[in-house]
């Protein structure tokens, strides 16, 4: 009655064994983890180049903005009293037209 629509059994010869079917999964147990690990040292790495980059460009910044704002300082060191001298010398001169 089962005859031909019979599910075929299987034999020892195409049966896996106990060993070839743990290694398979030894085997993928190993190289998913491999194959996470280096997809996450990929990860980490451009994180580094990242961080590099934002690292360099800040302290360019750092760099510009201290240059320029010793720059500034530095003339307004020598601006604030040339300023007062020109400003003293109108007062002076102002006041000097106004007694006579």
């Amino acid at each position: 009655a089962l005859g031909p629509h019979r599910p075929a059994q299987r034999t020892a010869a195409t049966a896996p064994t106990r060993a070839s079917h743990s290694s398979g999964r030894a085997s993928s147990r190993t190289q998913a983890p491999s194959a996470e690990r280096a997809r996450r040292m990929r990860h980490l790495r451009a994180l580094r180049r990242d961080v590099l980059v934002d690292f360099v460009a800040a302290f360019v910044l750092m760099v510009m903005i201290l240059i320029a704002t010793a720059g500034l300082g530095v003339v307004l060191l020598l601006e604030i009293p040339l300023a007062a001298l020109v400003i003293g010398s109108f007062v002076f001169e102002w006041r000097r037209r106004r007694r006579r």
